[in-house]
């Protein structure tokens, strides 16, 4: 089995996968060559532009975005 990658629709690069939800519904990638950042909704098979700001909040206190959603 192979693994799933999302390539970012505005840089055409590899995201990365930053966290997934409790529930497994919800994958959040991260660009890090232009910071752009997904959802990517299991349920529905289709993609939200953006984070919930919970999810946000945890990124930037894991070091990954800072509060101005610039990728470290």
């Amino acid at each position: 089995m192979g693994r799933f990658y999302f390539s970012c629709p505005q840089c055409r690069t590899r995201m990365i996968r930053i966290h997934e939800d409790v529930e497994g519904q919800r994958l959040f990638y991260l660009c890090r060559s232009c910071g752009n950042r997904l959802t990517y909704l299991l349920g529905i098979n289709g993609i939200s532009e953006d984070w919930p700001r919970d999810i946000f909040d945890a990124a930037v206190r894991d070091g990954v975005v800072t509060k101005e959603g610039k990728v470290l």
